[in-house]
């Protein structure tokens, strides 16, 4: 009897999905679909997590997740992240921006996107994926990242950053200095922006659309976001500083800006309205 009570016990054990991490911050729209394939829209903080997809569904979405051995990985804007740990983790950053603390590692921590795969033993770190490059910028320690089209691998160091893209060197290069000074680039089209990019008939000039998002509260809101135009230098924002921004409106409506922002290391700074 006792052996069968010990075999039911150690069945169950091993068939109970095993937690490898924790959401130790959100704010904002976000999905998580575990392993059974369970999609969960109610998460909240201290919700243990096992292998599965993590979504951020809107520019305004922020979500932090914690794994066991302390290890921090913070999802910032409309992105999907699907991880596992089987003695050794494994990030697949399918569509958005990612910043990382990580410890520490026997077995170094894997981040795969389209362009790209990383190496990480322990670092600080930063790393923004879309469908043809991936932009690596370290602020702490070293990251190796390998160019998946050719194969072609460098080593990142702190202070540096480094994009993988079949049309450019793949060579680190140091941090610019910070700005204080910033106006988006428009011109530069649909890449960085989220909404709908929609060229001027007859004009090189394009305008962006407000496309719809749905709350944490089942609300549908209107929004779209731009970006600091990358790799130029960061833009440093003080107590003072004046956002202006421009647009237009169909109807009467009313209208938030809001600011995602990062502490100099790379770090999440927090989501300001």
């Amino acid at each position: 009897a006792a052996v069968m009570v010990l075999a039911v016990i150690w069945f169950i054990g091993n068939q109970l999905p095993k937690t490898i991490a924790t959401i130790s911050n959100i704010s904002g729209p976000a999905y998580w679909t575990g392993d059974e394939g369970r999609v969960n829209d109610h998460l909240e903080y201290g919700m243990p997590l096992s292998g599965g997809t993590l979504e951020s569904t809107s520019p305004q979405s922020w979500l932090e997740v914690t794994f066991t051995d302390g290890s921090v990985v913070t999802l910032c804007g409309a992105s999907i992240l699907t991880f596992s740990d089987l003695g050794q983790k494994e990030l697949h950053l399918k569509r958005g921006s990612l910043s990382a603390d990580v410890r520490p590692q026997s077995k170094p921590m894997l981040i795969h996107t389209r362009t790209a795969s990383l190496t990480v033993l322990g670092t600080r770190f930063e790393v923004e994926t879309e469908l043809t490059a991936t932009k690596l910028d370290v602020s702490e320690g070293k990251v190796g990242i390998r160019r998946i089209s050719d194969g072609q691998a460098v080593e990142v160091s702190a202070n540096q950053y480094v994009v993988a893209a079949a049309d450019v060197a793949l060579r680190p290069a140091l941090r610019n200095e910070p700005v204080h000074v910033w106006q988006s680039e428009m011109s530069r089209g649909p890449k960085g922006l989220k909404g709908k990019w929609m060229l001027d008939e007859g004009a090189a000039e394009g305008r962006l659309w407000a496309i719809p998002y749905l709350t944490e509260t089942k609300k549908t809101i209107f929004a779209t976001s731009a970006s600091v135009s990358q790799p130029r230098a960061p833009v440093v924002v003080k107590s003072d500083s004046l956002v202006r921004v421009r647009g237009r409106l169909k109807s009467d409506s009313h209208v938030y800006v809001g600011l995602n922002l990062r502490h100099r290391n790379g770090e999440f700074g927090g989501r300001f309205q």
